[in-house]
């Protein structure tokens, strides 16, 4: 086992509007012990195509938990019955880097990229077949000069000798000097003086929208506030619109994730549940890249924070955004 960053303790300040009474949804994460980010040889392993990891012919939790969060036991139940009798295909060597939910877009930038920036050598990096579907994957593999192979989705793959790379933080938190080098590194040519304001739309999304999204545009138009759905976008001209804004805004989503690519000292206004203290991915990443960060609670239609659909009180934004932009 070697060791690729050392533990460390991760500050991040409060909120810039923070009201008092909202102290106790931020708190927990004003400083957090980071673990080092460790890579781990395993010797030989065999790999699934659902991303499952296998010693000799018992599929292990436990390989899979190494590089982050594995699959749910009723998933992996799922995974093993269908990759049972596959036949086999051999490498001679791997690096692993994935879990279950980093072929998502935060989780692919928040969590897989910072372990690749800590790498060196020639040993390529795995990818369950899946992750071929997302554009944003190859392309920032592409722009990290990062070797990879896809294993094959019909066979299960013999690597004779295997390594992981455990987190380089826990999900949500961050080690901030491996983001900054992410940054540097997808969006070299950041503005020297960012100038537009942007607003990360929901509206095509299947949940997590915000039902009185019409009003709350025609209040942003007034405050210089452009909407835009980033999906409708390639991955580089998503980079580009986001490394040109000086105030980033959105509801929790993987939207925000983008303020990654956002010059230091910048605005980030989050629309979050009211009464959600869990969810602070957002909160910790603004710290980490060291922007201004604000929020505005909003009421949801359930508690579940991913499954609501919200309704923002546009009295209470234009109070934020006056205070914000002022």
């Amino acid at each position: 086992m070697s060791q690729l960053t050392a533990p460390i303790e991760v500050p991040s300040a409060p909120p810039k509007n923070l009201d008092p009474s909202d102290n106790a949804l931020f708190e927990h994460h004003y400083r957090m012990l980071i673990p080092g980010a460790t890579l781990q040889a395993f010797g030989e392993v065999v790999v699934g195509p659902s991303g499952t990891l296998w010693r000799g012919v018992r599929p292990s939790q436990g390989l899979n938990r190494t590089s982050g969060q594995p699959l749910s036991k009723l998933k992996f139940a799922k995974a093993i019955a269908r990759e049972w009798y596959l036949g086999e295909k051999v490498v001679d060597a791997g690096t692993w880097v994935c879990d279950a939910w980093s072929r998502e877009y935060f989780h692919w930038l928040a969590d897989v990229l910072p372990k690749l920036i800590l790498l060196t050598g020639e040993r390529a990096i795995l990818l369950p077949p899946a992750y071929t579907e997302r554009d944003y994957i190859a392309q920032s593999l592409a722009a990290l000069n990062i070797q990879h192979e896809t294993i094959s989705p019909d066979h299960l793959t013999r690597v004779r000798d295997l390594c992981a790379v455990s987190p380089v933080a826990p999900t949500g938190n961050y080690n901030p000097e491996a983001m900054h080098r992410l940054r540097i590194a997808l969006a070299p040519r950041l503005l020297e003086q960012p100038h537009t304001r942007v607003y990360i739309s929901r509206r095509n999304a299947p949940r997590r929208r915000i039902v009185n999204e019409a009003e709350l545009c025609s209040t942003l138009e007034g405050f210089g506030f452009t909407s835009v759905c980033l999906e409708d976008h390639p991955w580089q001209r998503q980079i580009d619109i986001v490394s040109e804004a000086e105030v980033l805004m959105g509801l929790h989503g993987a939207g925000l994730t983008n303020m990654l690519f956002m010059r230091e000292g910048q605005r980030v206004l989050e629309l979050r549940r009211r009464g959600d203290a869990h969810n602070n991915c957002y909160f910790t990443l603004a710290s980490a890249m060291d922007h201004d960060y604000y929020y505005l609670l909003c009421d949801g239609s359930s508690r579940n924070t991913f499954d609501a659909d919200f309704t923002v009180d546009i009295g209470a934004l234009r109070t934020t955004l006056s205070n914000m932009l002022t």
